[in-house]
């Protein structure tokens, strides 16, 4: 078949005179856009694969500024390049929030590079965190 061959196809399609109800539009090369609810699929899957990751970084082994903090969450934020990262603080850290979420931002790429080395992706997200303190259950 030559190229034009398909062109020519769709041409005729449009002089016809008299369409009926069995003739169809001139099939299109474009892929439909793929449905929302797989794209929702893939991002919570994503978010549970990092999760997983996050468990084995946070809290850091060795390091007694992060001990007892607990990864609540993974969040897309608002989509998949981005994930918010949800951790809950004891209460009886030491440490104040602020300042526990500064050295997290530091040890950002660290974290990036352990996430990476778990997940099935081209690219990492960019990770935010949200510490809260966390209720004691009695």
């Amino acid at each position: 078949m030559k190229p034009n061959d398909s062109r020519k196809r769709t041409e005729a399609w449009f002089l016809c005179a008299d369409l009926s109800p069995d003739d169809g539009p001139p099939k299109s090369r474009r892929k439909e856009s793929r449905d929302d609810s797989s794209d929702d699929r893939k991002t919570m899957q994503l978010c549970a694969q990092v999760r997983r990751a996050l468990h084995g970084v946070i809290p850091f082994p060795g390091s007694p500024y992060f001990e007892g903090l607990v990864v609540e969450a993974v969040e897309p934020d608002p989509d998949a390049s981005r994930l918010r990262v949800v951790i809950s603080v004891p209460p009886s850290c030491a440490q104040p929030i602020p300042s526990l979420k500064q050295r997290l931002i530091e040890r950002v790429g660290f974290i990036r590079s352990e996430v990476a080395s778990q997940i099935h992706r081209k690219q990492v997200p960019i990770l935010t965190f949200e510490l809260m303190p966390r209720e004691e259950t009695q």
